[in-house]
């Protein structure tokens, strides 16, 4: 449209231009002679019977109506210039030609002389009538330039030059010809493209000075979140208010902690921190309510750095750490030689002991004890001992008294203790480490520690504190009226020496200084100092020899009833011999005919006529002295603890065992013999030592 405007107006311009250059030479050339005729001959009017014949009044003067033109052509001038100054109007009108190709009214002026050459060709026709109609019409248009309109009655849809008005545009020009320029064109006012970046890119379009331009519709302000650049810096919601406040998200977890984010437009709190895949940390990490419900590891198998059924284990999270928990969890021992309760020991119960269970009838004599041992459970009654349950469970007409214990000790060994029921769930009370017996006597997991330098233990074996059943019944095979009535008999504690006291060690006393020299008539004088005789058991001494030797060796002689303890066990065994019951005469050295040096044997061997607590020649090769005066009627049917015969009732010390030159029937545990001259060196008798247990 608007390069159609632009054509028109080059098309008016040119028809106007070329108008004004013939009016304007036709008024050049004319007005001269106008002038100067005017100057002298013009005669002012009002009406054509004013003026002289052959002149007709126009606009106010009479002018004569020869030469038709030539009056035409000062018509034309006239029309051009004021009443009051016709030059100075021609002369402005002429330069506004020049100066502004532009300006509407001299296209209506350029009109306006193509109006006067057409006048010029009315008067040719020679009616003079027309001219002047032809004049007066053409002066109508001229009028519309002069601003009198009303006086020629002129069309008002129509511009001054006779073109169609135009839609207005910004060009300097009233194309829509309402007289004002510029009004409100066209394209002002549509939203257009500044060249800016941002919200400053956003323009309207505006007509200044002729020409459209697009004004930016606001100015850069401080950048917040709105999905535009604010600032018009080339970014959006760059660096915009509240941008990295800390907020709350209220999601759960590591994601509660948030900061306020632009993001499309719009403010959102986002998580500092996750959410990320779940660890064992302590902390929500994924953000879904829970803490460490899962984690990468979780389950893997690992050792527990237990024992027993807990060693096996699966990685799992407690407390935010990794850990090795068992696949199997500790649960209460059974007796199953597995660690249960993952305390590095097997059948044990919570004292440390091994597993006992009550068995048998509710009452006595039925009740008994059963053991835990090997991973099996004993027949009731082996062994028995009482349970710290206030019950007389061994049938011992005692409510948990001392009686053995077994406790479970690191590696598995079995360590024989005496059972102490002052507290409630009872300890067993051990023994020190006995040298050189293989076993781990104080359950520390150690075997014959500390055994350099000669220990005192060294050679013994340990008999647990508790009771067993001393004498005999009239129903024993050999028993003998001394040896009733069979009753029980508590003990504490006590080391005895596994064998007889030899002469090599009596020697050594001897040696020393601390004891006497033996009668060397004995048969053991003759029998000379070889290896093999030094190791037998030493004869010929007297009581008090043996108890000046065990003096010098820090122990002591035991009593009858430690000494037939050490030789039966505990109760509620009754066995005849110390290996039993069975008459064997291969246990032990009995019955001989062959002397001394043929008969004796050396103190530690028949290992399979050993006693219950591991005691050697408990039954013959020689007898052994006790501390116990002989009295035949000690013996009470009454439960007695620790009994002694401490008077002497003429017939001297006790002797125990049998000797090598006596038949099986005295070799039994339960028999009694005396020396009524102990000062008396006996071949057949000699002695070993006990030791009190802590």
């Amino acid at each position: 449209m608007r390069a159609k405007k632009e054509n028109v107006r080059g098309a008016r311009f040119q028809s106007y231009l070329l108008s004004l250059l013939v009016g304007f030479a036709a008024t050049v050339a004319l007005s001269a002679c106008s002038f100067e005729t005017r100057s002298s001959q013009v005669t002012s009017c009002s009406e054509d019977y004013g003026c002289p014949i052959g002149e007709v009044c126009v606009d106010g003067y009479c002018t004569s109506t020869e030469g038709a033109d030539v009056v035409d052509d000062a018509q034309l001038a006239d029309v051009s210039v004021d009443a009051s100054d016709g030059d100075a109007a021609v002369d402005a009108e002429v330069t506004d030609v020049v100066e502004d190709a532009g300006d509407a009214d001299v296209a209506r002026d350029a009109t306006d002389a193509a109006d006067v050459s057409d006048a010029a060709d009315v008067s040719d026709t020679g009616d003079t009538g027309d001219t002047t109609d032809a004049d007066t019409g053409d002066d109508a248009g001229v009028d519309a330039d002069t601003g009198n309109d009303a006086d020629t009655g002129a069309d008002a849809s129509a511009c001054p030059d006779g073109g169609t008005p135009q839609p207005e545009i910004c060009d300097g020009i009233d194309n829509d010809c309402d007289g004002q320029i510029d009004n409100d064109p066209e394209s002002v006012g549509e939203t257009c493209d500044t060249g800016d970046v941002g919200v400053c890119g956003v323009g309207e379009r505006v007509c200044n000075n002729g020409q459209l331009e697009c004004q930016a519709t606001t100015t850069g302000s401080a950048e917040v979140c709105n999905g535009l650049d604010d600032d018009c810096d080339g970014q959006v919601d760059e660096e915009a208010a509240e941008v990295g406040d800390a907020c709350q998200t209220g999601r759960p977890g590591i994601c509660a902690d948030g900061e306020k984010r632009c993001q499309f437009g719009q403010l959102v709190c986002k998580p500092i921190i996750g959410p990320l895949t779940e660890v064992c940390d302590g902390e929500d990490d994924d953000c879904d309510g829970e803490v460490d419900e899962t984690f990468a590891e979780q389950g893997d198998a690992c050792q527990t750095g237990q024992i027993g059924q807990c060693a096996d284990g699966g990685k799992q999270c407690v407390g935010g750490q990794v850990v090795c928990e068992p696949v199997n969890p500790a649960s209460p021992e059974a007796c199953d030689g597995i660690d249960n309760d993952c305390d590095g020991l097997a059948d044990e119960d919570d004292s440390g002991m091994v597993l006992t269970a009550a068995c048998g009838a509710a009452t006595c004599p039925g009740s008994g004890v059963k053991l835990c041992i090997g991973a099996q459970w004993t027949a009731c009654r082996e062994d028995v001992q009482e349970i710290c349950d206030g019950a007389d469970n061994n049938c011992d007409s005692q409510v948990d008294n001392q009686t053995p214990c077994y406790q479970v000790c690191p590696g598995g060994d079995i360590a024989v203790g005496t059972l102490d029921c002052s507290t409630s769930t009872g300890t067993c009370e051990l023994p020190q480490e006995i040298c050189n017996d293989g076993t781990d006597n104080d359950c520390d997991g150690q075997v014959d520690e500390n055994c350099s330098g000669g220990n005192v233990r060294d050679g013994m074996v340990f008999v647990p504190g508790g009771p067993f059943w001393m004498g005999s019944q009239t129903t024993d095979w050999g028993y003998q009226q001394d040896e009733t009535p069979q009753h029980l008999v508590e003990l504490d504690p006590f080391y005895i020496d596994q064998a007889e006291i030899t002469r090599r060690l009596y020697r050594a006393c001897w040696s020393d200084g601390s004891c006497s020299l033996p009668d060397w008539g004995c048969p053991y004088q003759g029998a000379g100092s070889t290896s093999d005789h030094l190791d037998k058991p030493i004869g010929c001494v007297s009581y008090a020899q043996a108890a000046d030797y065990c003096q010098w060796a820090g122990k002591r002689l035991p009593t009858a009833a430690e000494w037939e303890k050490a030789a039966r066990g505990p109760y509620p065994r009754q066995n005849l011999f110390p290996w039993g019951d069975t008459q064997d005469t291969s246990l032990a050295v009995v019955d001989c005919s062959n002397g001394l040096n043929g008969c004796v044997a050396k103190s530690v061997s028949y290992p399979a006529g050993a006693s219950y607590y591991g005691a050697l020649h408990m039954a013959g090769n020689v007898a052994e002295w006790v501390t116990d005066y002989y009295d035949p009627n000690f013996y009470t049917s009454t439960y007695t603890v620790a009994p002694e015969q401490t008077t002497d009732g003429g017939d001297g010390h006790e002797v125990r065992g049998g000797s090598y030159d006596q038949t099986l029937r005295y070799a039994r545990v339960s028999n009694r013999a005396a020396l009524t001259f102990p000062t008396v060196e006996d071949d057949a008798v000699g002695f070993r030592c006990v030791l009190d247990a802590p």
